[in-house]
This record gives structure tokens, C-alpha cells and sequence, in this order.
């Protein structure tokens, strides 16, 4: 192309291009795009070879999201300047974005090597790092950088999250606190703050620093949703609503957002309106393994237990190695029976997150021949899941072994009628020589129980005769049906707001005439205690009760117990004591479904909800129940009274019902 003449001024080509880049440029910063690409093209038609315009015109493609062509027009740009740094970095920038990010290691590190104070790709180039999982590498980085601009405000903030990652939360609070020295509006600074000082348990001081990024910054969606997670972790399950659908208005998008909204619905009992966002988070990330697996526990929670199965199972394709979701497929199919995969699945607990394995070092028990050998069987749930399973510990006698059981204290006195335990123990350091080892709970498993094998010998535990001679002289002089009742689980129980019961809802029971009703609740709140106060016929006796011995010698003389979901229920089951247990709607694996008595307890009769959160209808029936007890009692005589309750439990429990 010839040069071009105004005014008797020759203009070179090279001239004329380095105008239009300086025009295009302006253009570019001014946010004029499309003719700031017009003026990069005019060049390249004078000069298909001009670095410089390849480099901008690679920037452009880059900022309107056209990034395989920015690859391109930036490598061209490089093979004509292989020794220009800022093309490797913002080359590195661009493949980073296409999640290129070896590839974006290697044109950072390009860039450092031809300008080693190039403090923004040692930035860069640790924030690669991060994502590349080499967390300790992007830490040595973001130090590199500080060295080269300590008030590098930006750099101490990404540094505190590397080493949040890590674990190391103390110093991630110092970085985050240097860049708020720096810059004291710095939004974000103030928001992983929160995050920080959250994960250390510190959840005031994380919920001062969400305010204070909200402040600076109100519509930032992120800060909105870090402050729902910790106003729910503080229980404020309303607030922490209000702060997901704030994050949610500024970013209809936000996966996480509908995620942990769905979590504060669940807990709020709110299961539709749960349900529906979890699936919209799952449409926003279709591989988000946990959405799919709080929909399933939804799911299962409302009843429709064969599409939370399918909620299990994908999330399981998604993340094969998920252990709560494992755990809970396993919960689900002893609930409906499957005992055979379920006993399997209830291994995975040893995995969970929260799991604190005993740490014994004896060898597995794997159904190995026991004679002559002695095995340690230690409890490690709940107690009533101790009272239930210290059944199995005949049938592992049968074996031939000697038995040792490490179980809780409040157990031990009550544990001494298992005649075929060797060894009971309290505390770890008594443990004698043993072979093998074998949590109590997977004795199920050991002996591959299914419904039909269930051990039901009842009863498998017995009381002390001195002290269920000391309670027959007390509870034998009360005239009429001795009823033993207890409204609260463990209230450390992740499910116990929906198995506990406030006791003004047993009214209408404790109105029954004919019946005396003895308190075996322990830790009774004194706003439990004010509902019987002045009642006649009402006898607290808990806080004379040491253990599940002294429990156990009470239930003894008692005609009926009555109770929700809790080990009260197992120690009178287990003791063949007539028993009332009431449900909610979804019930605890071990009492199935569609039935109102139990496999693992012939005594038991089964109080189930109709509908989430309906203890009325329950109460109802087992009101009713009670006053023909009370009817028979005066038409029979009280010598006749108990035969009279478990002749009626018998004929209850011939009926298969899903209801009361």
C-alpha cells in the first residue's frame, strides 16, 4: 500500500496504523467495542503482522467473550514478540477463563521469567494455583507478591482464603485483616472475614462482618447468602430466609442460594416449599450431588420414599464416594425393610463428617469362628440403640467366645442381667486381652438379620429384685392402671423437634380417670412440669432415678409405659412391659412402616401420625385406648388389669394400620 499524502504531508503505512490503534484504543477504554474492532481491523488489513494490534485486537475478543479467538489473535501476537510480558500474562488470563489452567501456569510463569517484579501475574499465577488444588504453591505466591507491593490489598484477601482452604483459619483472619488495614471498604475482605471467623464457631463476630460488607455493599448477593448460613447456624431461621431470597433477588441464578434456602425450609418443617428449591437449585447445577440428596431426604420426609430413593441414587452417580448419601439410602432401606443392603449401608457412619471411631485396635470381627476366643462388643450410639442391640449378645455366645462390652455407665447396673457378658465395662482402660473387636450396631450385619431372624426372645433383660421390691412397695398402694410416660428424647437428637412432644399435648390422656401417671421423664424443663401442677394423679418420680436400673425396676411394677421415640421405649420393650410409642410421620428405620406393632418387640404398640406434625389424632387414639383400659379395669378388677392391657395390645396389634 503507497503512502498517503494530505496537505503535502506524506503519511507512512506505519504511521497510519499506529493512528487507528491509538484511535481504536481510545475507543476500547471508552467502551466503544465494536468500533474500537473496526480500527483494529483497518490495521491488520495495512499490516496482518502488527503485534501490537494483535495483542489489543486479542483484549477485545477477550472482553466481548469471544475467547478461542482472543487465544488466537494473542498467540500471533507472540510469535511475532515472543519477549513482550504482558502478552504471555493476559494470554494466561484468557486460558484461565477457558479453565485452561496448566496451560495458564505455564504463560504466567513465561511472563515472570521476562519480568520477575510483575507482581500482578504473581498473583495471577497463585490464584491458578489455588484452583489448581496446590494451595501451599499459591501461598508461597501470594507472599512473592506482597514482597513486591506489601499494600497490595487484593493479594492479602486471596492469601486468607488459600489459607482458609488449608484449614488454617487463625492466620487466614490476620490476611483478610491486613487487606481491611489497606482498605477498610473492601467488601469482599469483610465478607470472607465472616466466612473465617464462622468456621471457627465465632458466629456474632461473622455475622458483625457480613453487616459491615452489606453496608459498603448492598447488593452483594454473596454476603447476603454467607449471612443466611450463619443466622441459620444461630437458629434464626426466619432471618436467615430472608437473607437467601435477598441473595436470590440480586442473582436469580445463584445455585447455592437455593440450595441452603431449601436447608432453612426443611428445617421449618416448610417440605413442599423445600423441595421446590432444591429442584431449582438442581436446574441451575444439575451435578450438584447435595441437591439432589437433601431433595431425596425431602422426599423421603413427605412419604414419597421411592422418588427419594431416586434422589439417592443420582446423587450417587454424580459423586460415587458421598457417605451421608450412602448413609442415608442405608436409613431408608431398613425402613422398608431391605435389611440385607441396609445393615450395609448403615456401615458408611463411620465415614460421616461427625463420625468419632473408637479407635480399637483389636481385629475386626467378620463372623470368623470364636471359640476359644474373647471379643470386645462396645456400644457407640444412643442409648436406647444399646438396649435394643445388646440382644445380639447371646447369639455371639452361642460362638463359643468369651464377651467383653465396653457400654455407657447409665447402662452398666442394667447390663448385669446379660448373663452371657464376661466382661462389663465402663471404661476403655479395663479392657482385657480380647481377639476381635465389634461395634454393637453391626451385630445386625455380622449375623446378616432380616425380618423374619430378628432375635425377639423377650424379655432379654431383667431387673433387680431388691429394687423392684423397694418400688412395689411404693407404686403397689397407688389404686389404679400405673402408667409410665415420657415425652422427650435426647434433645441433642438431630431429629428431636419432630419425636418430642410438649406435654400439654398429653392432656387429654392424663384426664383419664382411672389411671395414675408416673413421670420417668429425666431433665423435665420446668415449663413441662408446670402442665401437671396441681394434678392429682400424676407422680414425679424422675429425679429419683440414677440409671436404667433404677428405670427398669419402676417399669417393672407399672402396667403400661407410654412414650414417644426414645430409650424409655426400648427399656420397657425389652423388658416385655406393655408400651405405647407414638411416631411422627416419618418414623425412625426401626419401627417400619404400615404397621402398628414391632418385630423387635412383641409388647409394643405403635401410635403413628397420619400427617406431618399431627400429634392430635394420635393422642386421640391412644386416649381412647386408654379409657377402655380404664373401663375394663372396673369391669375386671384390678388383679386382672394387666392381662386385661396386654390381651388388648395383642388384638390392636393383629390390625395393619398406617394410622393411629
Amino acid at each position: 500500500m503507497s503512502p498517503s499524502i494530505a496537505d503535502g504531508v506524506v503519511e507512512s503505512d506505519e504511521q497510519k496504523a499506529q493512528k487507528l490503534i491509538n484511535d481504536g484504543l481510545v475507543l476500547h477504554q471508552g467502551g466503544a467495542l465494536l468500533a474500537a474492532e473496526a480500527k483494529y481491523q483497518e490495521v491488520l488489513k495495512i499490516n496482518p503482522n502488527n503485534a501490537h494490534c494483535l495483542f489489543l485486537y486479542g483484549i477485545l475478543f477477550h472482553h466481548t467473550g469471544r475467547l478461542s479467538a482472543a487465544v488466537t489473535a494473542i498467540n500471533a501476537s507472540i510469535a511475532i514478540n515472543q519477549d513482550n510480558p504482558f502478552s504471555h500474562y493476559n494470554l494466561a488470563i484468557v486460558l484461565g477463563d477457558l479453565g485452561r489452567l496448566d496451560e495458564a501456569e505455564v504463560r504466567y510463569r513465561r511472563a515472570l521469567a521476562i519480568k520477575p517484579d510483575y507482581v500482578e501475574a504473581h498473583y495471577n499465577l497463585a490464584n491458578t494455583l489455588k484452583d489448581l488444588g496446590r494451595l501451599e504453591e499459591a501461598i508461597a505466591g501470594y507472599r512473592q507478591a506482597l514482597g513486591i507491593k506489601p499494600d497490595y490489598a487484593e493479594v492479602y484477601c486471596n492469601l486468607g482464603n488459600a489459607l482458609k482452604h488449608c484449614g488454617r483459619l487463625d492466620e487466614a483472619t490476620v490476611s483478610y485483616r491486613q487487606a481491611l488495614g489497606i482498605k477498610p471498604d473492601y467488601a469482599e475482605a469483610h465478607s470472607n472475614l465472616g466466612n473465617a471467623l464462622h468456621d471457627l464457631g465465632r458466629l456474632d463476630e461473622a455475622e458483625a462482618c457480613y453487616g459491615r460488607a452489606l453496608g459498603i455493599k448492598p447488593d452483594y448477593a454473596e454476603a447476603h447468602y454467607n449471612l443466611g448460613n450463619t443466622l441459620h447456624d444461630l437458629g434464626r431461621l426466619d432471618q436467615a430466609e430472608a437473607c437467601y431470597r435477598r441473595a436470590l433477588m440480586i442473582n436469580p441464578n445463584y445455585a447455592d442460594a437455593y440450595y441452603n434456602l431449601g436447608n432453612t425450609l426443611q428445617d421449618l418443617d416448610r417440605l413442599s416449599e423445600a423441595e421446590a428449591n432444591y429442584r431449582l437449585a438442581i436446574s441451575r447445577r444439575p451435578e450438584s450431588a447435595e441437591a439432589h440428596s437433601n431433595l431425596g431426604n425431602t422426599l423421603k420426609r413427605t412419604g414419597r420414599r421411592d422418588e427419594a430413593m431416586v434422589s439417592y441414587q443420582r446423587a450417587l452417580a454424580i459423586k460415587p464416594d458421598f457417605v451421608e448419601v450412602h448413609w442415608n439410602e442405608g436409613l431408608l432401606r431398613l425402613l422398608t425393610g431391605e435389611f440385607l443392603l441396609g445393615w450395609q449401608k448403615y456401615e458408611y457412619r463411620w465415614q460421616k463428617k461427625d463420625a468419632k471411631p473408637p479407635g480399637h485396635q483389636q481385629v475386626p470381627w467378620d463372623g470368623a469362628p470364636l471359640e476359644g476366643k474373647t471379643i470386645l462388643i462396645y456400644c457407640e450410639q444412643g442409648l436406647g440403640d444399646s438396649i435394643q442391640f445388646i440382644r445380639y449378645i447371646p447369639l455371639v455366645k452361642a460362638r463359643g467366645a468369651m464377651i467383653a462390652v465396653l457400654c455407657p455407665k447409665p447402662l452398666q447396673r442394667l447390663f448385669v442381667s446379660v448373663t452371657e457378658i464376661d466382661h462389663l465395662l465402663t471404661d476403655e482402660n479395663d479392657i482385657p486381652h480380647c481377639d476381635y473387636q465389634i461395634p454393637l450396631i453391626t451385630l445386625p450385619l455380622a449375623f446378616k438379620t432380616e425380618l423374619a431372624t430378628i432375635p425377639n426372645v423377650i424379655p432379654y433383660l431383667s431387673t433387680c429384685p431388691i429394687s423392684t421390691e423397694k418400688w412395689s412397695q411404693r407404686l403397689g398402694k397407688l389404686a389404679g392402671i400405673k402408667v409410665g410416660i415420657a415425652w422427650r428424647g435426647n434433645p441433642k437428637h438431630k431429629n428431636d423437634r419432630n419425636r418430642s412432644i410438649h406435654p400439654k399435648v398429653l392432656s387429654k390422656i392424663i384426664k383419664t380417670s382411672g389411671c395414675i401417671f408416673i413421670s420417668l421423664q429425666k431433665n423435665a424443663k420446668d415449663d413441662d412440669l408446670a402442665v401437671f401442677s396441681g394434678r392429682q394423679n400424676y407422680i414425679d418420680i424422675a429425679g429419683e432415678l440414677d440409671d436404667f436400673a433404677d428405670t427398669a425396676a419402676v417399669i417393672e411394677n407399672l402396667d403400661l409405659v407410654i412414650s414417644v421415640d426414645t430409650s424409655i421405649a426400648h427399656l420397657a420393650g425389652a423388658l416385655g412391659k406393655p408400651v405405647w410409642i407414638f411416631l411422627p410421620f416419618d418414623p425412625d428405620w426401626r419401627w417400619l412402616l404400615d404397621r402398628n406393632d414391632s418385630p423387635w418387640y412383641p409388647s409394643v404398640r405403635l401410635f403413628r401420625q397420619s400427617r406431618i406434625g399431627d400429634w392430635t389424632s394420635v393422642i386421640d387414639a391412644a386416649a381412647q385406648c386408654l379409657a377402655e383400659h380404664s373401663v375394663r379395669r372396673a369391669a375386671c378388677g384390678p388383679r386382672r388389669v394387666l392381662q386385661t392391657i396386654k390381651s388388648l395390645i395383642i388384638k390392636l396389634s393383629s390390625r395393619k394400620s398406617s394410622g393411629s
